[in-house]
């Protein structure tokens, strides 16, 4: 919802009166160029002259409310207002031809009537616009003592605040001072050649003045006289950038040491031979029978595949060491 602007008691009395006089020199504008465009029209043999000056004059009225119709609606009617304003163009000049008066002087002046009438529609148009334009989308005016101090820090500044949409001027200082502070972290994270090393979108970033969303939100908050803190969080964009940046180059270097790489060559066909039966020794088997019996022991509570992978022996035989343990057990004992 626009919110209109608010009024003293002598600007609506200052508009009430400026209105009347526009509008009285928008009368005579327009009825000196209707008078002279129809005398030109009876002069060359129309028909029905007045239609000549009714055709452009209100013609030019029609396609500025057009226009000021569409604006209000949230529409973009430039076709609209050029063709408002080639008409004005065409009775400004139609009424400097036709006029009947002799001499240049009096041309311009029979020019100036109609400028009168169709600068008059444009001065009501705008301040209708100004009064009821949204204060929330009216960007806030740079300080000039800032713009003597520093004009070109200042004009970037501003060249940014247009790119972002940003209306309100404690709020752009915040943003700029989170993007100083960026900078400088850039060149302690980065190095002093940081403007290579860094990240593209980082250094795009930091010129443009583009900042991420939990940084544009805290500036969001700022107003005259608080600007809030916002170094943590810069730090953390800054150094997570390079942390990224870290995974990145890890990963290309990966990659190209695998493209690198000698392709392992084809095996060749092995030849056919008798299968050799793989033999334990008796010793061997010994060996692990004994191993998984003391680890029976030792564990009773001990899983089969547990034992049979730790003795290097099959589950069955560890079936038949555990059904042969109570004999074993009992000899022991005697």
């Amino acid at each position: 919802m626009a919110n209109h602007a608010k009024l003293t008691e002598g600007q609506r009395i200052t508009l009430a009166f400026a209105i009347i006089l526009v509008g009285a020199g928008m009368v005579f504008g327009f009825v000196s160029s209707f008078t002279t465009l129809y005398g030109a029209a009876q002069a060359h043999g129309w028909r029905y002259p007045a239609m000549l000056p009714a055709g452009v004059d209100v013609g030019i009225l029609a396609y500025v409310l057009l226009d000021h119709l569409a604006v209000t609606l949230g529409s973009r009617s430039r076709w609209l207002h050029a063709v408002a304003w080639a008409l004005a163009g065409f009775t400004v000049w139609a009424n400097a031809v036709v006029a009947p008066a002799d001499g240049r002087v009096w041309r311009v002046i029979h020019a100036a009537m109609p400028a009168l009438w169709v600068l008059g529609v444009e001065a009501l148009r705008y301040i209708w616009h100004r009064l009821h334009a949204d204060a929330a989308a009216r960007s806030d005016a740079i300080p000039a003592a800032r713009w003597i101090a520093s004009p070109l820090p200042t004009l970037a500044m501003w060249k940014r605040m247009a790119l972002h949409n940003v209306t309100s001027y404690p709020v752009a200082v915040a943003r700029e001072e989170a993007r100083i502070l960026a900078l400088d972290l850039a060149a302690d994270v980065f190095g002093k050649d940081w403007k290579r090393e860094a990240p593209s979108l980082l250094r795009h970033h930091l010129k443009t003045g583009t900042l991420p969303g939990d940084i544009a939100r805290t500036c969001d908050l700022a107003t005259a006289g608080h600007m809030p803190s916002v170094a943590d969080q810069v730090e953390a964009w800054v150094t997570g950038e390079k942390v990224n940046r870290a995974k990145v180059v890890a990963k290309v270097k990966r990659e190209e040491r695998a493209i690198d790489a000698p392709l392992p060559l084809p095996a060749s066909p092995a030849k056919p031979r008798a299968r050799k039966r793989a033999r334990n020794t008796s010793g061997e088997r010994d060996r692990k029978n004994q191993m998984a019996r003391q680890l029976l022991i030792d564990n009773p509570g001990m899983l089969r595949a547990d034992v049979a992978a730790q003795a290097g022996v099959s589950p069955r035989t560890v079936d038949r060491i555990k059904s042969e343990l109570p004999t074993v057990l009992r000899l022991a004992a005697k």
